[in-house]
């Protein structure tokens, strides 16, 4: 029985190397920049840096770039968009639990 593994399936999403290197370098912001909001003053800047950064996100991709081809735009969107709103729900959440 061969069980097919995380890692392969991983290595094989990416057509080359430096499509992964951008694609975790955007992962890697996405998650620092709310962390970092919420670092320095609380869930407040923190969800403040996160919707800039995704303002961001939108802004640099859809206008500055511009779709030249469509796998590269989904992955990039899918690195710059899931991780902050994903650090962001959580941070909502710890808002609705601590009141």
């Amino acid at each position: 029985m061969n069980l097919p593994s995380l890692e392969r399936w991983l290595v094989s999403m990416f057509q080359s190397d430096a499509e992964a290197t951008n694609f975790s370098a955007h992962v890697a912001w996405s998650l620092l920049v709310p962390l970092i909001g919420y670092a320095i003053g609380g869930r407040k800047h923190g969800l403040q840096l996160g919707a800039i950064w995704i303002a961001y996100s939108l802004f640099n991709e859809l206008l500055l770039h511009g779709p030249t081809d469509v796998r590269e735009f989904a992955l990039n969107l899918i690195s710059r968009l899931v991780p902050s709103a994903v650090v962001m729900t959580v941070l909502l959440i710890a808002v609705c639990f601590s009141r």
